[in-house]
């Protein structure tokens, strides 16, 4: 269980930085658009949880030292919002996935805004890759986040 948490964990933290990034630049879009506030806030718990996690990785589980309660309560509270912000983002891959309908009516919303038309085919098929990626990102970060959780309840010691 160690072991694949921390595999985990080092595979977790380029998407940190991914997430971080976006959620820079969702904040600068939330200030004229307030519906993408939301999921701004949602990629920022999550890049705050795998940044927390890992270090509760290399401060408790690795290095056996004693830390304040407060990481506890970051990696916890940071992951019930990144529980929900995967499992939606699986659930919503999935339905892209199984619905080519939905492909269609995106691609045809991208074609109107940008004005410009690529290949059906070209985008159809990247736009499956990148929902296989989210839905195998959501995959690993659901299963990071139940073994930290069981984690979190073994090394409790730990925190002061």
């Amino acid at each position: 269980m160690l072991l694949a948490f921390r595999i985990l964990s080092y595979i977790l933290l380029p998407v940190a930085l991914l997430l971080g990034m976006a959620t820079l630049a969702g904040l600068l879009m939330a200030l004229s658009n307030w519906s993408i506030l939301l999921s701004v806030f949602g990629s920022g718990a999550t890049t705050i949880y795998i940044i927390t996690s890992f270090m509760f990785l290399q401060r408790v589980i690795e290095a056996k030292r004693v830390v304040r309660h407060s990481l506890r309560d970051w990696v916890r509270a940071n992951a019930f919002v990144a529980m929900f912000f995967s499992s939606l983002l699986l659930v919503q891959s999935y339905m892209f996935l199984t619905n080519p309908a939905f492909v269609q009516e995106l691609m045809a919303q991208v074609a109107n805004m940008q004005g410009v038309s690529m290949p059906a085919e070209v985008f159809t098929q990247s736009m499956k890759v990148a929902l296989w990626l989210m839905m195998a990102v959501a995959a690993v970060l659901l299963t990071h986040i139940s073994l930290c959780f069981r984690l979190l309840r073994q090394y409790a010691a730990h925190f002061e």
